[in-house]
């Protein structure tokens, strides 16, 4: 999907958003996320196999240090071991998360 759609589905989603296999790289996550945190509704979100890279650790980070993001999966992307540090960062925020396969 392009850009244009994965915000729109953000912005009527409520719950559960996945936008697993969408190819999202770093650049676009950070559009997401400022769309993700407009919107109250979403408490889980799954980014699974997508190319997202360690330079956007701070700023998955930055989204769950919110409280709002309850279930986080970024399994399959190309985090290496950032991964450990967005889990370790993450666990009092979130009930899960998953970042393995990184």
């Amino acid at each position: 999907p392009q850009l244009n759609e994965i915000l729109n589905k953000i912005e009527t989603n409520s719950g559960e958003l996945n936008l697993s296999g969408n190819n999202i790289n770093d650049e676009q996550l950070s559009t997401i996320i400022a769309a993700i945190k407009n919107n109250p509704n979403i408490k889980e979100l799954n980014l699974s196999k997508n190319n997202i890279t360690q330079d956007s650790v701070e700023k998955l980070i930055s989204l769950v240090s919110c409280g709002k993001i309850e279930k986080l999966d970024v399994s399959h992307n190309k985090l290496g071991c950032s991964a450990e540090i967005l889990a370790a960062r993450s666990y009092e925020f979130v009930n899960y998360i998953n970042v393995s396969s990184n």
